[in-house]
């Protein structure tokens, strides 16, 4: 039960940036680049929804990271580790010729500005509507 509010903290993050994603790749409706993909990818192109998946799930954990851990040496490990996982994915993406660079940068964009809402919303002392403590 310690952790409920984190898991429900991660979980409305994905949710909210899945599905805000969808709905922004449906409305601009861009292209993927036009030439060879390395891999597979269907749809739309603009945001990358990898690029704002992963920067939702790995900083998610690392917010929630920074508040459980208390040593500075560890606090920095997992930052560089989640920062670094975000990048590559993001890179990745462009590598394999499925995204241009503004693809992952607005997915980082997205997932930024959702995480930074409902950081605050968890954070709140008094969220009388939800009823709930926060991280």
């Amino acid at each position: 039960m310690k952790y409920f509010y984190a898991a429900g903290f991660v979980a409305i993050n994905e949710i909210a940036i899945s599905w805000i994603n969808h709905t922004i790749k449906m409305n601009v409706q861009r292209p993927r680049p036009a030439h060879h993909h390395y891999v597979y990818a269907g749809g739309y192109s603009f945001p990358s929804g990898h690029s704002a998946g992963s920067f939702a799930l790995y900083i998610s954990l690392l917010i929630i990271a920074l508040f459980v851990f208390k040593k500075l040496s560890v606090k920095i490990t997992l930052s560089v580790i989640a920062i670094g996982l975000v990048i590559l994915i993001g890179y990745s993406r462009i590598f394999v010729g499925v995204h241009y660079p503004s693809d992952v940068v607005g997915g980082y964009l997205l997932a930024a500005t959702i995480l930074t809402f409902t950081t605050l919303l968890f954070r709140a002392k008094n969220l009388s509507i939800l009823k709930l403590k926060g991280i």
